[in-house]
């Protein structure tokens, strides 16, 4: 059996991704499980306390993992979509250790997600896990178009709701929830926008 380095290539990339997600539903069920389980478990009041939103992404991404190990196309979606909720659960999780004052460190997962992205929507990429469109629509683009206008609307939504003053850390947290997933999405959408193949002029 001859050894395809091209398709060796492109099926690293989804295991990579698989890794990250599964080891983002890792860690979120330990710090879910740590939450539940201890009774006096320290939460700082400026982080987010979600226990059951975190399960929820946990089992997503856990989802999200099997699917990249597969090579199922509807992997590389769910990952555009949840990985940036996955950075936001993993802080919520581990508060004390992944926050500081309104902003959780895991801001900075969106280094790791963009690049990802970015692999995900290359043609020898989406050639591996047996999809046949490789335009903007199919590369993803209109799921992350979707997914930067749904979080526009959402900041519109909470930011009617600014308080006076009583509830500003809760106003602060839903104006987070809508803000870090946004520019994840954005920049996720201009990466899955690059061409595939670009034209240089001689």
């Amino acid at each position: 059996m001859i050894f395809n380095e091209k398709e060796g290539r492109d099926s690293l990339w989804l295991k990579i991704t698989g890794m990250y997600s599964a080891a983002l539903a890792g860690l979120i069920s330990i710090g879910v499980l740590a939450y539940i389980r201890v009774s006096n478990y320290d939460f700082p009041g400026n982080a987010m306390r979600m226990p059951l939103a975190n399960i929820l992404i946990a089992v997503v991404l856990g989802m999200t993992a099997y699917m990249l190990f597969q090579k199922k196309n509807i992997g590389r979606y769910l990952f555009l979509v949840i990985a940036p909720w996955g950075s936001l659960a993993l802080a919520s999780a581990f508060p004390k250790l992944l926050w500081d004052n309104d902003i959780p460190f895991t801001v900075l997962a969106i280094f790791v997600y963009v690049p990802m992205v970015f692999l995900l929507a290359r043609e020898s990429t989406i050639k591996a896990v047996g999809a046949k469109d490789q335009r903007w629509v199919g590369r993803g683009g209109a799921l992350m178009l979707g997914c930067v206008v749904l979080m526009v609307l959402a900041h519109l939504i909470v930011r009617t709701t600014e308080p006076d003053g009583w509830g500003m850390n809760e106003y602060i947290k839903r104006i987070l929830m809508c803000d870090v997933p946004f520019w994840n999405y954005l920049v996720a959408l201009l990466a899955v926008s690059i061409p595939l193949r670009l034209k240089v002029c001689k």
